[in-house]
């Protein structure tokens, strides 16, 4: 009985933040589509001293940083930790209070620059002629996420832009049984 009662109080309290959120500018947007473009969303002194910052970490081999292959693409991540390198630049700005509104809304809790996976990364593209699977229509997790990309260069068709399907982050029961089917064959097919 009092788990159900915590569940209800906590799912009226998410309601509530909701309601507060449908007053954030872009969230119907978002909540709508899936996607909200925010264009010129710092002001270009504070975009090149950011763009600035970051690229001289990527470039930095003291920097600590992994990678992450995806066919013939590699991923090079800085990921922004308290015991990780320091970019206050990148810091301050993936806390800015537009953004952690926008991300409490599309959580519907409030957010703290804290619990955020924060990551700087390069794409090194390989070679065309060779598979990408980065660049098939997929679904990056199976929870609660939400990315935000602030990207320092303009991106080319050729090298496989952000592609999104409106609406594709709803939740429907066919999504579900596709998911569920497909990882019951996975399991079986290696041997898990």
């Amino acid at each position: 009985v009092w788990r159900q009662l915590a569940a209800r109080l906590l799912l009226r309290l998410r309601y509530l933040l909701r309601r507060k959120s449908r007053r954030t500018p872009g969230f119907a947007e978002l909540t709508g589509s899936g996607l909200l473009v925010v264009r010129d969303f710092l002001p270009a002194g504070r975009f090149n001293e950011l763009r600035a910052e970051c690229l001289a970490a990527l470039d930095d081999a003291q920097v600590p940083k992994s990678d992450l292959l995806h066919g013939p693409t590699i991923v090079r991540r800085i990921h922004l930790k308290p015991q990780g390198p320091r970019l206050p630049v990148a810091e301050e700005v993936s806390s800015m209070p537009m953004l952690m509104d926008l991300l409490s809304a599309a959580e519907g809790k409030d957010l703290r620059p804290g619990q955020l996976h924060r990551v700087v990364e390069r794409v090194i593209h390989g070679r065309h002629d060779e598979h990408d699977p980065e660049n098939d229509l997929h679904v990056d997790t199976f929870h609660s996420t939400h990315k935000v990309w602030l990207y320092l260069d303009d991106v080319a068709a050729e090298q496989g832009p952000l592609a999104v399907v409106p609406g594709s982050h709803r939740l429907d029961w066919r999504l579900l049984k596709y998911t569920y089917r497909y990882f019951r064959a996975f399991g079986k097919s290696s041997g898990s």
